[in-house]
C-alpha cells in the first residue's frame, strides 16, 4: 500500500516516517459495482483513494430525483479531503461506476498529519486552491463555451490520461446519459457530437473502446473553437 500512497500527489515527497504513519491509519476496502460508498447526510470521517475502478460524485435534483453528476474520479484520484477538514456531514454522494478497491483515511488520520508534516499541510494548500481554479474554470466552461468544446475537453483528458499508461485507447466508464449529465448537456446532442467528431476523423469508436486520431485537433476544439463542422 504504501508505494501506492507515495504517488498520490497529496503525499509526494513525504519522509519514510510520515508514510509509515500514514499507512498505519489506512484500510482497504473493496466495492462491486454500483456500491454507495456514501450519501450526503452522512457523517465526514474520510478520506478516500481511488486505487482501482471508477467512481462518480453526484447530487440528486431535488422534485425529479435524477442523477446530476459533479466529479468523475479515476484511479490515482482522492476526494472528500475538503468536507474532511470543514465539514461535519458530506453533501455529496459517491458510488462506484465498475468493481473498485480504494483506501480509506481516516480524519484523525489526515489532521494528525497536517500538524506533524510541513510538506503536507503545503500540498493540502495547493490542492484545495487548485480546485478553486478548477471550480472557476469549470463554471467558466459551462456559461461560455459549447457541447462541444467541453466534450472535446473531456475525451483530451481522458486520452492523456490513457497516454501516461501506455494506452492509445479508452474505455468511457460512463454511459452517454451519465457524460451528458457530467457535461451539462442532453444525451441526444451528446450523440451527435460524438458522431461529428467521428465523421470528421477525429476519433474512431469501436467495440465500445474510443480511439483519438487527430489529438492536436481535439485539443484546438477543446480551447473555443469549433473546427468547422
Amino acid at each position: 500500500m504504501q508505494k501506492f500512497l507515495s504517488q498520490i500527489s497529496l503525499f509526494q515527497g513525504l519522509d519514510q516516517a510520515d508514510l509509515d504513519f500514514l499507512q498505519t491509519g489506512a484500510a482497504t476496502e473493496d466495492f462491486a459495482k454500483g456500491k454507495l460508498i456514501f450519501q450526503s447526510g452522512d457523517e465526514s470521517r474520510h478520506l478516500y483513494l481511488l486505487q482501482r475502478g471508477a467512481v462518480k460524485l453526484f447530487n440528486l435534483k431535488k422534485g425529479t430525483g435524477k442523477e446530476e453528476i459533479v466529479c468523475h474520479i479515476q484511479p490515482g484520484g482522492f476526494f472528500c479531503l475538503a468536507p474532511l477538514l470543514t465539514r461535519p456531514v458530506l453533501h455529496i454522494n459517491a458510488k462506484t461506476l465498475e468493481a473498485s478497491q480504494l483506501v480509506v483515511i481516516p480524519k484523525s488520520t489526515i489532521q494528525q498529519l497536517i500538524k506533524r508534516s510541513h510538506l503536507f499541510a503545503q500540498r493540502v494548500i495547493e490542492h484545495l486552491a487548485c480546485k478553486e481554479c478548477e471550480l472557476c474554470e469549470e463554471v467558466c466552461d459551462l456559461s461560455l463555451s459549447s457541447t462541444k468544446e467541453r466534450l472535446a475537453k473531456y475525451l483530451l483528458s481522458q486520452y492523456q490520461q490513457q497516454r501516461l499508461q501506455g494506452s492509445k485507447s479508452f474505455r468511457l466508464t460512463l454511459n452517454q446519459s451519465q457524460l451528458a449529465s457530467f457535461l451539462g448537456t442532453v444525451r441526444e446532442t451528446l450523440s451527435r457530437d460524438l458522431a461529428a467528431f467521428k465523421k470528421a476523423k477525429v476519433i474512431d469508436s469501436r467495440q465500445g473502446k474510443i480511439s483519438i486520431l487527430k489529438p492536436d485537433e481535439l485539443a484546438f476544439l477543446s480551447g473555443g473553437n469549433s473546427g468547422g463542422f
